[in-house]
Order: structure tokens, then C-alpha cells, then sequence
């Protein structure tokens, strides 16, 4: 069910970045009152969560550092690397010229 769920998410996120990308004034929203937007576009938004949307640009790239799992060592060793994987799904380095 749990991939339904991030199917569903993963299919609204791609029609809000070609929406974004194909209307100059909807990104503008999107980017100064993000909540709302996304919200319209049936993404929820948890109360209390703040959430900020960003631009890339060709001399600018974002990373997200995932939340850290709860009681989980302050140093991964080598094998504990593989377990952070289901938590970078969705990261990707886009980096367009």
C-alpha cells in the first residue's frame, strides 16, 4: 500500500514541476506560497511542517540531507550505509547546462 501511496506522490510531484516549468506565474506561487499551491495540488502538507520550495539554477544545485532515523548511531559503518538507502529515494542531482 505504501507504494501506492509514493506512486500517487511521485505522478502529483511530476505534474507540479511541468506545470511549474511550462507557467512562469504558477512557479512564481509555487515558489512564494508553496503550502497553498501545494495543497491546490492535492499534495497535503502537515500542520507545523514548514516547507520551502527552490529554484535550480545552471550555477546553483541543492541537496537535501534526509532526516536522520530515530536511535540510530551518531557514525554509520559500512554496513549500516545501505540501510540510509530507503531514506535518499526520491534524491536526484539534476544538473542541466
Amino acid at each position: 500500500m505504501e507504494d501506492n501511496v509514493r506512486e500517487e506522490q511521485g505522478k502529483k510531484y511530476a505534474k507540479l514541476i511541468a506545470k511549474a516549468w511550462s507557467d512562469e506565474a504558477f512557479k512564481e506561487r509555487l515558489l512564494t506560497d508553496s503550502r497553498a499551491v501545494l495543497e491546490a495540488e492535492g499534495i497535503s502538507v502537515p500542520p507545523g511542517v514548514d516547507i520551502k520550495v527552490v529554484e535550480q539554477t545552471d550555477t546553483q544545485l541543492f541537496m537535501v540531507i534526509p532526516k536522520k532515523p530515530l536511535n540510530d548511531p551518531l557514525v554509520f559503518a559500512d554496513e549500516r550505509l545501505a540501510a540510509a538507502r530507503p531514506y535518499c529515494q526520491g534524491l536526484s542531482f539534476f544538473y542541466t547546462h
